[in-house]
């Protein structure tokens, strides 16, 4: 069985090694909100299907209607469109605010929302509690211009009563640690991967497993959920609002140079782009996060209008100062006509689009930058694009080992296994981790009854039979495949 599995996988890793592979582009939308987050990620396979995430939505209804009419322009065949997953980073009114619009008109439209996450609850220690409660702790401790203050508590029931009158069933609990593409939509060709790191001021300890470190949080921004975004060597990260220290703001981002060092890459983990936390503000991206040992990014986005928090306008000039000097390429969501993005007024909002096509392993990376300028006073109204650049992400992208590979691999199928044939609530990191060493799962005494016994074991001599039948197949599609990869190394010498 173990000889199985293992000449199993190593299929699998081959054809994810050689660029094989069933996805064909990542597009990365920043959508520019004014002073706020909205991020739409549209993952876009060969036969043109698409897995549509989106991060935040603006602060206000108006920035709602605003997202959902770029949606429209994003996701143009009808049979796309829909929300795979919508996540608000965390409970301020600039990241949710336009939420309750959004899902409203998304359902008089007929876009299908399959699962909604929130920091509440959203990425919980217990898979069984309920996402939402009536009285969720909402810290919102930043001061907002009066154009769209509202009361937390008003808006996150607005937000909970949308999310039930238009999505009932949508909303899901998860660990730290789970990725969403293969374990909750259970797309299983392991291309695109997009992982929770941290959520409610707890970090991720160790790759492949749910192990975090917790800590005390100060306020709101400090229970911000994180991601971080694979598609093949490419990597990219968003982490809501966390700081690096200072202030009252917990130090998230060190803790995540430490999860970073797990990770499966050869020891070359490196981030070819991410948004910046906390919208530029002089308490996040802290030096030992943009470091060359730690995330070493490539390409900032920074989302934000020039905000004042307290007097001081973000982003500041030491936080871009310290992201230019590493040195990295700065994006903005808004444009200055003088160029100077850390003071003054700003002139329009930007919409900044990444394009990632086909990057694969050992080879410097293109990340295509469309930028498309919006009026302030009409956030509905045309855009112009004004701007196109490429950026090379040219360090080492190492594929994964034969053993990482396999592990990622099986926890889809785990988790499922897990759920499906035990009584054990959530996923139990020692259950994996027998799993990976024998292909048995292992249910405790406790849990386990005969009638679950010859279940298991049907789905074991199942489960062999549909492997001998893979492993043929394979054979011969590793052929083509190999053929494809070389004809395409051949064009693009």
């Amino acid at each position: 069985m173990k000889t199985i599995l293992k000449q199993l996988y190593i299929s699998f890793l081959f054809l994810f090694l050689v660029g094989t592979t069933y996805a064909s582009q990542l597009d990365i939308h920043h959508i520019g909100v004014g002073q706020g987050d909205a991020t739409l990620f549209v993952f876009t396979y060969d036969d043109e299907s698409t897995v549509n995430i989106l991060i935040d939505t603006g602060n206000s209804n108006g920035k709602g209607e605003e997202v959902f009419n770029y949606l429209i322009s994003a996701i143009p065949k009808k049979e796309n469109r829909k929300i795979d997953i919508i996540i608000t980073s965390h409970l301020h009114s600039d990241h949710y605010g336009g939420t309750p619009k959004l899902l409203e008109l998304l359902f008089a439209n007929g876009w299908g929302v399959y699962r909604i996450i929130d920091r509440n609850g959203g990425i919980a220690p217990d898979p069984n509690v309920p996402c939402y409660t009536t009285d969720g702790i909402v810290v919102d401790n930043d001061p907002v211009p009066p154009e769209y203050a509202e009361p937390a508590s008003n808006l996150y029931q607005r937000y909970i009563s949308a999310c039930d009158t238009y999505y009932p069933n949508a909303r899901e609990n998860y660990l730290v640690g789970t990725e969403l593409i293969s374990q909750v939509l259970k797309k299983t060709d392991y291309v695109f991967k997009f992982w929770n790191l941290a959520n409610n001021a707890c970090v991720l300890k160790q790759y492949g497993t749910y192990e975090t470190d917790c800590y005390q949080a100060n306020n709101e921004n400090d229970l911000s959920n994180v991601w971080l975004v694979e598609y093949q060597g490419f990597k990219y990260f968003t982490g809501g609002d966390i700081g690096g220290g200072g202030g009252s703001y917990l130090n998230l981002e060190t803790p995540l140079c430490h999860t970073f060092l797990t990770w499966p890459d050869s020891g070359n983990f490196h981030l070819c782009s991410f948004k910046v936390s906390h919208h530029g503000s002089a308490h996040s991206t802290n030096s030992d996060f943009v470091s060359t040992g730690c995330s070493d990014p490539t390409l900032a986005i920074v989302p934000s209008a020039l905000r004042s928090f307290s007097g001081t306008q973000i982003p500041t000039y030491d936080t871009l100062n310290r992201i230019a000097t590493h040195p990295t390429s700065l994006l903005y969501t808004f444009i200055k006509d003088d160029g100077v993005y850390y003071k003054g007024s700003v002139n329009y909002y930007n919409h900044v689009v990444l394009s990632i096509m086909n990057p694969g392993f050992g080879k410097p990376i293109q990340m295509a930058a469309n930028e498309y300028a919006i009026s302030k006073s009409d956030l509905t109204g045309p855009t112009n694009h004004w701007k196109s650049q490429t950026f090379t992400c040219s360090k080492n992208h190492d594929a994964p080992t034969i053993e990482d590979y396999v592990i990622s691999s099986l926890d889809g199928q785990l988790d499922e296994t897990l759920q499906k044939h035990t009584n054990l609530n959530g996923y139990i990191t020692s259950d994996k981790q027998h799993y990976y060493e024998t292909g048995e799962v292992l249910v405790t005494a406790s849990t386990r009854s005969s009638k679950q016994d010859k279940r298991l074991e049907r789905l074991e001599r199942k489960k062999i039979r549909q492997q001998e039948r893979f492993m043929r197949r394979e054979r011969n599609m590793l052929r083509r495949y190999k053929k494809r990869s070389e004809r395409r190394s051949e064009q693009q010498n």
